[in-house]
């Protein structure tokens, strides 16, 4: 500043008197930071900023407005370096955003600086960009600078990506349907298909009652275990993006686990949803039944000695494999000569499936797959082999089975053909006694069949008297 002085009556000229008076600008400068740019969710999202006096001069009446704080998150942690006890997080008024940051500092001297960090943890809600804008003013700041707006630094922003998890869990059959006795087997697999991290997975899947579960280890990811309730759980923690995990379990069926085996399996995180998968497989039962006649044209009753035949006719029933199907027939006592007509060929070996050893005839199927039938007729003599005969019905019961079939009053059935047996009587009589030396002697032989069947090969031998 310069002061000038004139005198009107002094011809002398008075020099002016100059001096200055330097005023110092205070210049607040913020700059806000993630303190991790990108998060999964379910982390902490923190922010720092930092406001700083980079003038000359003192700040006064310093305010840091950061309105409104991004996301529908609960911000707190609020920490303030120095510690300066005018920051607080309030209500914002806006739904979507509910809470907002304000500091007030009385002044804050050349190079003075106040951190201030907050945070809050994210949730699978938070997908995206958290960005948020915080503004630093001074009640004696100037609105520009000599060279650059001094303004330009007062506010600035900040981003955090939240990238989420996407859990998914696929469960499998091995195979569908399945006939009973075979082995059955399920394939659980969780994978990641989000950018974010997967924390804390768990698998939780209650295995279908009436089986023996086993976890197949070779094929198995680790942390899995079967409980004695039947509960399989799987503890396979943090799961980064793209990351994928499975179980597989096995059992076997029995005869009696027919139907659908269904079953689900839920996996849990702590940043994600909570999916499940279900599927089921299907177990066949076959059903072996056996039927047996007198087929047509068999006389019944015989007489002993006749020819005598039994049709058996078996049957698979079902859309199921039935294991091993087995005939069994003890053919009556006093036959004979018993041989099979349409007698099939083993699968597996190519031979007649039937055969008769003695009075037994067995019939090796082997593994038929339902629908299917098999006729048979086996035929003998109603006579044995030493001779002898039974007279009345001769029954025969027929047996038949399955590896994997509960047995049933459709495994067994009988037919009966009735013999009629002769009966012999021969009588013989004198037609004159006594008689005279010189006279015939005439004997009369009478034989007659008094039975119901037929005598056949009937012979009569007598001595004769030698005189």
């Amino acid at each position: 500043n310069t002061a000038r002085i004139t005198v009107t009556n002094n011809p002398t000229t008075v020099q002016p008197a100059i001096d200055e008076t330097t005023v110092n600008c205070p210049d607040v400068e913020v700059v806000k930071t993630a303190t991790n740019g990108t998060i999964s969710a379910g982390d902490t999202a923190e922010f720092k900023i930092v406001v700083k006096n980079t003038g000359e001069g003192k700040a006064t009446n310093v305010t840091v407005t950061d309105n409104p704080l991004p996301g529908n998150l609960a911000w707190g942690n609020l920490t303030v370096s120095p510690n300066v006890p005018t920051c607080s997080i309030t209500a914002s008024g806006d739904v979507n955003s509910p809470w907002k940051l304000n500091c007030t500092f009385a002044e804050l001297e050349k190079n003075d600086q106040i951190e201030i960090k907050f945070s809050a943890v994210t949730s699978k809600d938070s997908c995206g960009a958290l960005v948020n804008n915080v503004v630093v003013a001074a009640g004696n700041e100037p609105d520009s600078g000599p060279n650059d707006a001094v303004d330009e630094l007062n506010d600035d922003d900040a981003r955090i990506d939240v990238n989420c998890a996407d859990i998914e869990i696929k469960k499998t059959a091995d195979k569908t349907p399945v006939n009973a006795t075979d082995g059955i087997g399920f394939t659980i697999t969780v994978t990641n298909k989000g950018a974010g991290i997967a924390r804390n997975v768990n698998i939780s899947d209650t295995l279908p009652a009436g089986f023996t579960w086993n976890i197949d280890a070779a094929n198995s990811d680790g942390g899995c275990s079967i409980s004695a309730g039947g509960v399989l759980s799987c503890t396979w923690g943090d799961m980064a993006k793209d990351a994928s995990k499975k179980v597989h379990i096995t059992a076997l069926t029995t005869k009696e686990t027919c139907g659908p085996v269904a079953n689900t399996a839920g996996a849990t995180t702590t940043n994600d949803g909570n999916p499940n998968s279900s599927t089921e497989i299907e177990v066949l039962c076959p059903n072996v039944t056996v039927d047996k006649t007198v087929p047509a044209g068999q006389a019944n009753p015989v007489s002993a000695g006749d020819t005598i035949s039994y049709q058996i006719a078996v049957g698979i029933v079902g859309t199921g494999t039935a294991y091993s199907v087995l005939v069994n027939d003890l053919l009556p006592p006093t036959t004979s000569g018993w041989s099979v007509a349409n007698n099939p060929n083993n699968p597996t070996s190519g031979l007649p499936a039937c055969g008769v050893v003695g009075l037994q005839m067995l019939c090796h199927f082997g593994d038929v797959a339902g629908p299917a039938s098999f006729t048979i007729v086996v035929t003998g003599k109603a006579i044995g082999s030493d001779g002898g005969v039974t007279c009345g019905p001769l029954r025969n019961n027929v047996r038949v089975s399955a590896g994997n079939e509960v047995h049933g009053s459709d495994n067994q059935d009988s037919a009966s053909i009735g013999v009629n047996c002769p009966n012999i009587v021969v009588t013989k009589e004198a037609k004159a006694s006594p008689i005279n030396a010189g006279d015939e002697a005439r004997f009369i032989i009478k034989v007659k069949n008094t039975g119901a069947g037929t005598a056949t090969g009937v012979e009569v031998k007598d001595s004769l008297p030698n005189q």
